[in-house]
């Protein structure tokens, strides 16, 4: 019978810790799609092109940034945004083969 308490127990430990816990989804916010979207501003600098054709990843056009590393940064604004709701910025880059 003790045995049979101690099962009952466990079981019901495991079953509180396998419970989800609240934990907040992430939300969904696009920033480009085929071109800036939803207020933000390009405030970037450096040579770019919002409007590239080649390589893109969906659609039709992608974001493009050349020159030197202490020239160019892509920098996009959004004045008053609260970023709060979201943890990441999912982005997609080519791979680049060295010359």
């Amino acid at each position: 019978m003790r045995i049979l308490q101690c099962l009952y127990g466990l079981t019901a430990g495991v079953a509180l810790l396998s419970a989800p816990v609240g934990v907040r989804a992430q939300a969904s916010l696009p920033i480009y799609t085929d071109h800036l979207v939803n207020g933000f501003q390009d405030w970037s600098w450096g040579t770019r092109n919002l409007a590239n054709t080649s390589p893109v990843h969906s659609g039709v056009n992608s974001a493009s940034l050349s020159g030197t590393a202490w020239y160019v940064a892509l920098s996009l604004n959004h004045s008053g945004f609260d970023t709060s709701p979201y943890s990441t910025i999912p982005a997609s880059t080519p791979r680049r083969t060295p010359a």
